[in-house]
């Protein structure tokens, strides 16, 4: 599961807007469709409607009032994440992420702060990163499962490209009825293989006890 990516002075954008979730479209499409915090894709959260317009300074601190609706300050995250979050923070972020912090997505390439693991579990390369797996909670039950999922698929296409590389080299080396078979026989087990890793894909729900949880600092 890679983070985008964001840049936003690549990022075309009105200017003037009437309330900061005006700009939820550009957000959603400068994220790549995924939250800026743990990086799942919109769909197996419900889609657009379940994704939040996440100010990265807090709006709700006197201090970044004045932000409301800067672009700057804006970003495309998930409910869940935007609920962990919510109005917390502890330090500005610095560059070498040394401090107990948020790393700033505009400044960050946030596949650099975190590693995934074979199991789906994130483990932090920082102080600021292992801050955020603990505070938003991104190893929940939920993500280590989509991580795993994609893991998976992403080895399972590795063996399917392998078999069907396989498959070309028996066609030119030899050519009868019983070789055709066991090659065509090759292929639909592979594609079956896909089918069902993409049907048997479920996403847990999220129970109230885990959307109210709370982290002591």
């Amino acid at each position: 599961m890679n983070y985008t990516v964001i840049r936003k002075k690549s990022t075309k954008r009105e200017d003037n807007v009437n309330h900061y979730r005006d700009y939820k479209p550009v957000l959603r499409e400068e994220a790549n469709k995924k939250c800026v915090y743990c990086a799942i894709d919109e769909n197996p959260c419900g889609g657009y409607d379940h994704f939040h317009v996440e100010h990265f300074r807090p709006k709700s601190l006197k201090s970044f009032q004045n932000l409301l609706k800067d672009f700057e300050n804006l970003f495309y995250a998930c409910a869940i994440c935007n609920r962990f979050k919510s109005n917390d923070w502890p330090n500005d972020p610095v560059k070498d992420h040394s401090v107990v912090s948020y790393a700033d997505p505009n400044e960050t390439d946030y596949n650099e702060l975190f590693n995934i693991h074979e199991n789906g579990k994130i483990c932090g390369n920082f102080v600021a990163s292992k801050y955020m797996i603990e505070k938003i909670n991104l190893n929940r039950p939920q993500l280590i499962n989509e991580r795993k999922y994609i893991l998976i698929s992403e080895k399972s296409e590795e063996v399917i490209e392998k078999i069907e590389s396989m498959v070309q080299k028996i066609q030119l080396e030899e050519k009868s009825p019983e070789i055709d078979k066991i090659i065509s026989e090759m292929l639909l087990l592979s594609l079956s293989t896909q089918k069902l890793l993409f049907k048997g894909r479920v996403t847990p729900r999220y129970e109230p006890e885990e959307i109210r949880r709370t982290i002591s600092k």
